[in-house]
């Protein structure tokens, strides 16, 4: 995942015969269209349906662009984030905000006589 909170990490979890795959792609973190973007590359690099989309994590919460995408092409897939998507005029704040967030969690060590600690990126586990 990246530690630079302008790239908006995209996983798409799919349905693949009896396991879940997980296809991830980033885009740019202001764009309203990153999620679109970000399925047109795994999804035609991967030959994958829209109906074995079973789960969509996006780092930044989705523009409203996006969640029409979303519903329209998924609508069966549960839709997760981490940040909050700012205002327009709030981004440099809350690119701030997340950079110390993912810092933090980047360099929290699970103590040595137990389980590693979950990264804050493990979403689904």
């Amino acid at each position: 995942m990246s530690a630079n909170p302008s790239v908006n990490v995209v996983i798409f979890e799919v349905q693949v015969g009896d396991r879940l795959e997980k296809l991830v792609a980033e885009g740019p973190a202001r764009s309203a269209d990153c999620v679109q973007r970000a399925w047109s590359i795994v999804g035609e690099m991967n030959g994958v349906l829209p109906k074995y989309v079973r789960r969509v994590y996006s780092e930044w919460q989705p523009s409203p662009e996006d969640l029409a995408f979303l519903g329209a092409n998924f609508p069966q897939a549960a839709v997760t984030y981490s940040f909050k998507r700012p205002r327009a005029d709030k981004w440099d704040r809350a690119m701030a905000e997340a950079g110390r967030t993912i810092q933090r969690a980047t360099e929290k060590e699970a103590p040595s006589n137990s389980r590693p600690a979950k990264k804050w990126w493990q979403f689904w586990k």
